[in-house]
């Protein structure tokens, strides 16, 4: 089901009026800054928190940043940002099979100042998450490429088989691994297609071959007649 991201603006509408709004100073000659109402600003990190263990990190990111505008130059708040901000990256980066890019963001998200732990226990989780795809990305990426060099040396039924592994793998229906996934049912293809045609271009030059003894023997056997 397709989550709905709900903008800074709108969440402080819809705080405002149920009452979750700043308080107004009582002197208007005091210097200390408006007083902001912690109830609303607890609401919001703890709803961040919550899109976070949910996966849904821009969802996060628009809860944390409606948290700063509730609470303005709160440090936490704009740690939050920069950690949902991260696991965002991460997360995209992942989809993509940047692999590379994903950890280097999944560190980052751990090494912000004043972070919050829970975002940095989802950046172990995502991270360990992230070690496991690409070692298996890998393990197909190394199947599929023995299964091309067989079919390149004419080796169909090697690469068929090669193949059928692959594809009867439970994991590689992830949508991770797409891409491979996809090419290794078009290469399987490729390689019975071209099977086919060999063996057609064999038995076809099998009856051409054995015609052409007859003639010659035909001929043979009437020569001097």
């Amino acid at each position: 089901m397709k989550k709905i991201w709900i903008s800074p603006v709108v969440v402080l509408i819809l705080l405002t009026a149920t009452g979750c709004q700043p308080q107004q100073k009582n002197n208007a000659n005091t210097a200390q800054p408006v007083a902001q109402n912690c109830d609303s600003y607890v609401t919001i990190i703890r709803a961040g928190r919550d899109a976070v263990r949910q996966k849904d990190y821009d969802q996060a990111l628009g809860y944390f940043r409606s948290a700063q505008l509730v609470k303005t130059k709160d440090k936490k708040a704009a740690a939050l940002i920069k950690q949902a901000s991260f696991l965002s990256t991460a997360s995209k980066e992942i989809s993509a099979r940047h692999f590379s890019a994903a950890t280097a963001a999944l560190n980052n998200t751990k090494k912000v100042a004043d972070g919050d732990s829970s975002l940095n226990s989802s950046a172990d989780e995502l991270l360990t998450t992230t070690n496991k795809i690409k070692t298996s990305y890998d393990s197909y990426a190394n199947q599929l490429q023995r299964a091309q060099l067989a079919y390149d040396q004419k080796d169909y039924s090697g690469a068929q088989s090669i193949l059928k592994v692959l594809i009867g793998q439970n994991g590689i229906h992830d949508h991770s691994y797409t891409d491979i996934y996809i090419k290794a049912l078009n290469l399987y293809v490729a390689s019975l297609k071209s099977q086919q045609e060999n063996n057609d271009n064999a038995r076809n030059s099998s009856s051409i071959s054995h015609g052409s003894n007859i003639i010659f023997s035909h001929s043979t056997d009437n020569k001097g007649y």
